[in-house]
């Protein structure tokens, strides 16, 4: 983190009155080079009038609460690296005191804009998040009730990039988000298909179809110009990433049971997998559209997992009834989530029929 303060001796044509106008509210990622603001001064030398302030390194920049009018020593502005901001933990686990029920709170969506429990958003007061609810992983889409308001029969569609759609239909009653009192949410069951969709995918819009005759309300992925796509999805990968970090601490174990909220439109080609800690020897079986990256992610958690093999099916729907049938067959070696404690048949016989 580097704050920068104003200092006169650098915009030596000033006389008076010298104030910071910046090309951003809030917070926003520049490159080094890029126009942040300008320096605006009421009386002046020479012209121009108007003198740019220019990024000095790669960051996200963040403005203090209030700008204005600058003197000798006042704060401008504060530049955090990349590496700041997606180094440190987002969530933590707690356990509900009368149930005692395990649940995900995440700490803030970004630790420079600290929006607690919301985890992204998307433009038109919409918002989607991830949860762990009465032990079972769960998506949410959250909204500004005073702009659109979805209910129970309505759906809601995810569009990606490359064309490719998720339909969810609400079946239940929309609740205010916890610590807010002008959100509410709408909540659905995160298969581990959706969960691939949007870890590999770049979520484009989603739309709100009302079962009544009000017109479709659509939500896009345009950051209100605030962060750019390329840095938001570096975030919003590092926090699925944690999310399934979180599942593994909690032992979760995906269903293979598709829910009857979502409606997949469109198939992909799934793989199924077999992993190995080098560390412990364990094993991990599991399905993906993208293996090699999914075996970075882990690695990013943990550099002794390597990939041994996979083998690609037509379809998610089929590379998960072959995921479950393995987990069944090895379920006496069982350890949590999706690792098992194999021996050498085990690894053989796994090896011959994933290659």
């Amino acid at each position: 983190m580097k704050e920068i303060v104003f200092n006169r001796d650098d915009y030596p044509i000033i006389l008076s009155n010298p104030r910071f106008i910046p090309d951003f509210s809030r917070v926003k990622d520049f490159k080094k080079g890029d126009r942040v603001g300008i320096i605006r001064s009421f009386r002046l030398l020479k012209d121009p009038d108007i003198l740019p302030v220019i990024a000095e390194e790669d960051g996200v920049y963040k403005l203090p609460l209030y700008v204005g009018d600058m003197d000798t020593g006042k704060l401008m502005y504060t530049i955090y690296s990349i590496e700041e901001i997606l180094a440190s933990d987002k969530y933590q686990i707690a356990t509900d005191e009368f149930t005692g029920e395990k649940r995900l709170e995440w700490l803030c969506v970004n630790k420079i804009i600290q929006k607690q429990n919301l985890f992204y958003e998307l433009s038109g007061g919409i918002y989607i998040n991830l949860k762990y609810v009465s032990g079972q992983p769960v998506f949410a889409v959250c909204f500004i009730p005073s702009i659109v308001k979805p209910s129970k029969g309505d759906t809601i569609t995810l569009l990606f990039d490359d064309g490719d759609t998720v339909t969810l239909l609400i079946k239940s009653v929309a609740r205010f988000v916890d610590g807010f009192n002008n959100i509410k949410e709408v909540e659905f069951e995160l298969t581990r298909d959706l969960f691939d969709r949007l870890l590999h995918k770049n979520l484009s819009k989603l739309r709100i179809e009302f079962k009544s005759l009000y017109p479709a309300y659509v939500s896009e992925n345009n950051f209100d110009g605030a962060i750019s796509s390329e840095f938001s999805y570096q975030l919003f990968r590092r926090y699925m990433q944690e999310y399934l970090s979180a599942l593994d601490e909690l032992d979760h174990h995906w269903s293979s049971t598709p829910t009857e909220s979502i409606i997949e439109s469109t198939t992909e080609p799934c793989y199924v997998y077999l992993m190995v800690d080098t560390a412990n020897g364990y094993h991990k079986i599991g399905i993906s559209n993208h293996p090699e990256y999914r075996e970075g992610t882990l690695q990013s958690e943990k550099p002794s997992i390597e990939l041994v093999c996979a083998k690609k099916f037509p379809s998610r729907t089929i590379a998960r009834a072959i995921e479950s049938a393995l987990h069944t067959t090895y379920q006496d070696k069982h350890l949590r989530g999706e690792w098992f404690q194999l021996d050498a048949k085990d690894i053989i016989e796994l090896t011959e029929t994933l290659k």
